[in-house]
């Protein structure tokens, strides 16, 4: 299960998808639920991808993903706190 949440923690929305399924595809339907736009995307080690990354810039929300082991390339826009 993966929540939309507000400011607060508080829940907006959520998917639920199978526990084989990956993180990586659950951003968009989330982000696409109307509700007031995110400042900010908190997110887990499964989200890291340039492709989540670049389109929540290019959406003005800032990612706060820490970085996977494997990553290849340094993350030069990480947030602060990762």
């Amino acid at each position: 299960m993966h929540a939309r949440t507000d400011d607060q923690g508080l829940p907006l929305s959520s998917v639920l998808t199978g526990g084989e399924a990956s993180d990586f595809g659950t951003a968009p339907n989330l982000l696409n639920i109307t509700c007031r736009k995110p400042r900010l995307f908190p997110a887990d080690k499964g989200h890291d991808g340039d492709v989540v990354r670049q389109s929540q810039f290019l959406a003005g929300i800032s990612p706060v993903i820490p970085p996977k082991s494997n990553r290849k390339r340094a993350n030069c826009s990480q947030s602060p706190g990762f």
